[in-house]
């Protein structure tokens, strides 16, 4: 579904679900210490949290013009990024440079995948290997990059599944094209995320948090359900420090249905150890998503409105939620902000 739609479900689903309220779900595990996470600090890289570079994502305001950008920690050197990324994209690093797998809009119903890299000064477009396929989106490499799932239609079909291909890539390493497209499952409704291990992907299968095998017609099993508080945006950790098969982030509607009453959580993959990792002074306006990971599995980068408003913030705060969440930088304007990626 494009930015458009879906932003449009969303408004259309405040409307439809005003005055609803309810409790946080039960079995949720509370932030690790009595700091509210809504407690905003002063915009910069507190000592407590170690040096990384940034974070890159896309803006949007109702399907109107949008750019990619990249933020440094600090909240500066606010960059906009040449390479079109707003319709779902995935990074991934290439020896010193980075490379993204990106979706191109042919219209508002057909889509494909095409490659660049960061600079955008050579490009791949489309991919190869996809010639079957009238839609392919929500591109996720995978964590040694040889790898890509993703959701695609196939020409003459209705229903899309998740299908996951060896990337081919040119004499560079920029991926060129895929070889070797296999069929996981129905998709779900945004991109998948791979394991640390590469063996599985999680996703949002009917606002459920699912896992699968990342092989030929899996069958999903369901660690989270979807009712009464829907599921979106997942990322999967790194491994982690006594969990070795990381742990999975994402975003739940805390107050059952009101559709942005958004806050971070995260689970083992088995589906036990719940966490609740923010909470917002407004929860019913809270709308943080697109949780994205440190290289470690310490920290966890996520866009919202902890505070209230109507622009996104880009915070980052612990992943076990035991310390209060930063604000990094603001979202430029009454934007919202998606497909974050944490980049060294």
């Amino acid at each position: 579904m494009s930015t458009y739609l879906r932003t449009a479900a969303l408004i259309c689903g405040i409307v439809l679900l005003a005055g609803l309220c309810g409790c946080t779900p039960g079995g949720l595990v509370g932030p690790g210490s009595s700091d509210d996470t809504s407690v905003v600090q002063a915009l910069g890289r507190p000592p407590s949290l170690p040096d990384a570079s940034g974070v890159i994502f896309y803006v949007d305001l109702l399907g109107a013009a949008v750019t990619s950008y990249r933020v440094d920690w600090n909240g500066q050197n606010h960059q906009a990024v040449p390479v079109r990324l707003y319709s779902g994209y995935d990074v991934a690093a290439v020896g010193a440079k980075r490379c993204f797998v990106y979706v191109v809009l042919d219209t508002v119903e057909d889509h494909h995948l095409a490659a660049a890299w960061e600079d955008a000064s050579v490009a791949h477009d489309p991919l190869t290997g996809l010639e079957a396929f009238r839609r392919a989106g929500a591109p996720s490499i995978s964590p040694d990059g040889t790898k890509i799932a993703f959701s695609g239609t196939l020409i003459g079909a209705v229903q899309g599944d998740y299908y996951i291909a060896d990337l081919v890539p040119d004499a560079d390493g920029l991926p060129s094209g895929v070889a070797n497209v296999v069929r996981v499952c129905p998709s779900g409704y945004t991109r998948p995320s791979w394991s640390p291990d590469g063996q599985w992907l999680a996703f949002e299968g009917g606002h459920a948090l699912d896992v699968v095998r990342a092989q030929a017609d899996a069958a999903p099993a369901e660690i989270v359900p979807g009712d009464p508080a829907d599921i979106y945006y997942v990322a999967w950790s790194p491994p982690l420090s006594g969990e070795p098969n990381g742990r999975i982030a994402f975003s739940r509607d805390v107050i059952k249905k009101w559709v942005v009453g958004w806050e971070v959580c995260t689970v083992r993959p088995d589906g036990t150890g719940l966490v609740r990792v923010t909470t917002s002074t407004n929860t019913k306006t809270a709308y943080n998503k697109c949780a994205a990971w440190s290289p470690d599995g310490k920290q966890i980068a996520f866009s919202g409105r902890m505070s209230g408003g109507l622009a996104d913030t880009i915070y980052r705060t612990a992943a076990d939620g035991s310390k209060p969440s930063v604000a990094v930088a603001a979202a430029l304007g009454e934007h919202t902000a998606y497909g974050l990626r944490w980049v060294p």
